[in-house]
């Protein structure tokens, strides 16, 4: 990158995960070298990075697709301009105990994941899709 000359300060959101990202970038003073003059602002969930960026707090995302996706389906105003990566794995972890061995072995079984969160959405499709017969009931 060029430095312009021009000063800009913006405030810059990050969710778990993406925070190594940013303290490089510091530490090897990238924005400062531009003429940008950062303030970063972690948080432990895209969603609440991403809502900041919604409510005017800060100026740009580091998040996951999966909230952004979620905010998509909603119709809100987000734009990817850059991936940092990309997620197309999910587990069901239980314990050994438990009898599950698969997604049919959740069938009258307590499950917690967080709500509101593009994630739930994908664990209510991949049930749905495999015909599991688990009936999936929201507590907020």
């Amino acid at each position: 990158m060029l430095n312009t000359g021009c000063n800009v300060q913006k405030n810059i959101a990050t969710s778990y995960g993406t925070y190594v990202h940013n303290d490089i970038a510091l530490d090897q003073h990238f924005f400062a070298r531009n003429g940008v003059s950062v303030t970063i602002r972690n948080y432990d969930q895209g969603l609440d990075a991403i809502n900041s960026m919604l409510n005017g707090d800060v100026d740009i995302v580091a998040a996951s697709e999966f909230p952004i996706v979620g905010k998509a389906f909603k119709k809100e105003r987000v734009w990817v301009i850059a991936t940092l990566d990309k997620v197309e794995a999910f587990y069901v972890i239980g314990r050994k105990d438990s009898g599950i061995e698969n997604i049919s072995g959740l069938k009258g079984k307590r499950v917690g994941l967080r709500v509101s969160d593009m994630l739930e959405e994908a664990i209510r499709d991949i049930l749905k899709k495999e015909h599991s017969g688990v009936k999936v009931k929201t507590k907020k």
